[in-house]
């Protein structure tokens, strides 16, 4: 007697091969045209974007620029690469430059108050005593 088992292995994928393969192509074309709408709506908005970056925190621009000079002692093709894609995805850049100058404020910030209040010696926390007895089961 055959016994024939129709249900679903672990790991199989409906369609096989050419299942994953179109699942596949139809993720990067989506991925393809997700990148292209973000690309354009950020060509508008780098400038907005640098103007905003430069008022948040305006000493991102000459960091950005010394880290990259940095880079072009030690590394200079990667330098190279680098400044080629601030040229040809200026919009992302900018959005990177814009988040980089809000990310800085904000750390420099938690560490202004570190600074004022390192060991939070001055906040008392209040508590409550309870009493318990061994085996009350609270």
């Amino acid at each position: 007697m055959i016994i024939q088992n129709n249900r679903m292995q672990f790991g199989r994928v409906p369609g096989g091969g050419l299942g994953c393969l179109i699942f596949a192509v139809l993720l990067i074309a989506a991925g393809y045209y997700i990148l292209k709408g973000l690309y354009f709506l950020l060509w508008w908005a780098a400038p907005a974007l640098l103007v905003l970056a430069l008022i948040v925190n305006w000493r991102v621009f000459p960091r950005t620029i010394t880290s990259w000079l940095d880079t072009l002692e030690a590394r200079p093709v990667h330098a190279v690469v680098q400044a080629a894609f601030a040229v040809v995805a200026f919009p992302f850049f900018a959005l990177w430059l814009f988040l980089k100058a809000a990310g800085t404020r904000q750390a420099d910030r938690i560490q202004r108050q570190f600074r004022e209040n390192p060991s939070g010696q001055d906040e008392y926390t209040d508590y409550e005593e309870i009493d318990s007895k061994p085996g009350s089961g609270v």
